[in-house]
Order: structure tokens, then C-alpha cells, then sequence
């Protein structure tokens, strides 16, 4: 419950910075372990196969086609392991601090299955469970940690914006163990700054959606649906005019398979930008009017 995780953590971290904060020889060698594995999958990582996962049934699902189909997938940036490896860090870092600081964890990286369908049982390993309730933990960046996650979002915010499907994959875990959903623990991996993020207290309508939606998904990968993209092409303007430029939705520029969904796709200054250094788009198709810049 955040009443006793987000206290009990800022007294434990106070406690380091006074030079009294103490961890045990034991968790400092189960966090090793942790990253040692992690390097393992992170940098060890071989050609990934598509299976449903809890942590991914919640995805758009024209992406799961394309990583079903074996489409080519292109990471924009060679950085990509990296981030990837610095993010599992900071979870691994956030279960270890939690449990130097009393914080109840009663079980972390916790093999669970559930009968999503009457044809498909899906598999998942949540995060940790704490007083007998299902978190999930989160690294985030300063604005998701403060307008997705924190005051200026919030659960709903999650809920009506979900491109990697946190929602449905929480109530999955939760409803494997038969626990409720607790929420999110989240650190701002540039300050190190937590917060809870919660589901209301009654939330059964979240639930139930997050479950058939869950069964919706399952169904359309296992029954081979035709491929349909879940998003469209934004027509670019300037001043209300059109430039006749389109360009990406936001959850399809980090799609990694938006080359081979889209075609002719150019990462490009905003066109018709008059800031000294421009926003990047996603365009697809010719880019008119880019040599202005």
C-alpha cells in the first residue's frame, strides 16, 4: 500500500543519506544475481519468437501481428540494449531497496498462468506482491513519471493511453493469483524520485474490461485475423493550412516494425519549424518542403 511503501522507502534512503541506512550482505549478493541475469538476457539476447505473454498481450495488436509474422523489426537507435538494461536495473533496484526498507514483499519475479480463453492459457511473471496485493514496477522518464504515472496523471491517464498494455497485464497477474491489482511502483530514473500509481478503490469495471479485452486479443492472434493497422496517418498543417506532409501517430514512431508496416518512412525536422533546433517526426511517403531547413 503506497501509505506504507512511499514512507517507509524516503525514511530507509533518508537514513543512507545521513550515513545510517543499512542492507544486508544477502540482498546486496541477490541483487548481483539479478543483474548478472539481466546482462544475460539483455546483451546475450538471441532472435526473439513470438508467444502471448501476459507483459505483452495488451499491445496494439497490428504489432503483435507484425512480431507474430516474423516481420523485419529495426530498432531506431543502437542504444536500444542499453536502455533496456538500465531500466530492468533500476526495477531490480527498486524490489531490493524495498525489501532493506521493511517494505512487505511477499514474493518478486513469481512464474503465473491464467486460462484467458477456453482454448489458451497464457503465462507471465509479475514484479512482486506486497501485503497481498499484485504490483507491477515501472522505470520512467521525468514526464511520463510526473504526467502519466504521477499528479498530472494518474490511473485514468494510463487507462485512456496505454500503447504498451499495462492495464490489461496488471489485472492479468492480479487475477492469476487471485490478489487485487495494486498498481504501479514507479521511479523517475533521472532523480530517483517514487510514487504509487493506483487503480481506484472499486474497480471491477477496469478489471473486467482489461480481462475481455485480454480474450479479444488472444482470439484474434490465435485465429491468424487478417492484419489491419490499429492507427492512421495525421495530416500535417501549419497554421491550419496543409503542407500536404503525413506523418505517424506517436505509438507507431516507436513501433518497431513501422518500416515494414508503412514502407517509405523518414525521420525528419518538423517541416515548416521555426525553432532553432526542431522536433523530429516520422514522416511516410515524399516530405515535402524538408530542404528548408
Amino acid at each position: 500500500m503506497p501509505d506504507t511503501i512511499i514512507p517507509r522507502v524516503k525514511m530507509f534512503l533518508s537514513q543512507v543519506n545521513e550515513g545510517r541506512g543499512e542492507i544486508s550482505d544477502q540482498l546486496v549478493e541477490e541483487f548481483g544475481e539479478a543483474c548478472k541475469n539481466l546482462m544475460r538476457s539483455r546483451l546475450q539476447e538471441k532472435p526473439r519468437k513470438y508467444t502471448i505473454r501476459m507483459s505483452g498481450i495488451g499491445r496494439p495488436m497490428c504489432q503483435q501481428q507484425m512480431e507474430k509474422a516474423g516481420a523485419e523489426r529495426v530498432n531506431d537507435s543502437p542504444w536500444h540494449p542499453m536502455k533496456m538494461l538500465l531500466g530492468g536495473m533500476v526495477e531490480e533496484a527498486v524490489t531490493t531497496i524495498m525489501k532493506a526498507a521493511g517494505v512487505n514483499v511477499e514474493s518478486e519475479q513469481e512464474a503465473v498462468s491464467l486460462q484467458v480463453t477456453p482454448e489458451v492459457r497464457v503465462n507471465g511473471t509479475l514484479d512482486v506482491t506486497i501485503d497481498g496485493k499484485v504490483y507491477d514496477v515501472k522505470s520512467a522518464s521525468p514526464y511520463a513519471f510526473t504526467n502519466k504515472f504521477g499528479p498530472m496523471g494518474g490511473f485514468s491517464s494510463i487507462v485512456n493511453d496505454d500503447p504498451f498494455g499495462y492495464v490489461q497485464q496488471g489485472y492479468l497477474y492480479s487475477e492469476a493469483k487471485d490478489m487485487p491489482f495494486g498498481g504501479w511502483i514507479v521511479v523517475n530514473k533521472v532523480d530517483g524520485e517514487w510514487a504509487v500509481c493506483e487503480p481506484p478503490m472499486v474497480d471491477n469495471s477496469y478489471r473486467k474490461k482489461a480481462l475481455s479485452d485480454a480474450a479479444t486479443n488472444v482470439n484474434t492472434i490465435t485465429s491468424d485475423a487478417p492484419f489491419r493497422r490499429c492507427f492512421g496517418l495525421i495530416e500535417e498543417t501549419f497554421y491550419k493550412k496543409p503542407t500536404g506532409n503525413q506523418y505517424l501517430d506517436i505509438t507507431c514512431s516507436y513501433c518497431p516494425y513501422k518500416n515494414t508496416c508503412w514502407g517509405n518512412v523518414t525521420n525528419a525536422p518538423v517541416v515548416k519549424s521555426k525553432a532553432k533546433t526542431p522536433a523530429y517526426r516520422w514522416y511516410v511517403g515524399e516530405v515535402k518542403g524538408l530542404d528548408e531547413h
